[in-house]
């Protein structure tokens, strides 16, 4: 069994990219573990590689990006 959450933060934003990019926000306890609210979870019972990689790729296509000189898909965010 597999809980995939995949957000991305870009700038001082969060985005879920696994909810179609909506804005979340990332909190930390006494503990200083951060929490991601409003994170869609995908639970998977069973992982097979197809649903797995289609999933994660869907994902990838909302990440922010943006053409720089040396790289034509530079990322503009970090992925989590």
């Amino acid at each position: 069994k597999v809980n995939i959450e995949f957000y991305e933060i870009y700038g001082k934003k969060c985005y879920d990219l696994l909810n179609n990019r909506h804005e979340i926000v990332l909190r930390s306890d006494e503990n200083e573990c951060v929490h991601a609210r409003g994170v869609q979870t995908v639970d998977m019972e069973k992982v097979i590689s197809s649903e797995f990689s289609e999933l994660i790729l869907n994902a990838m296509k909302l990440r922010s990006s943006k053409v720089t000189e040396r790289n034509p898909l530079s990322s503009r965010s970090h992925a989590i």
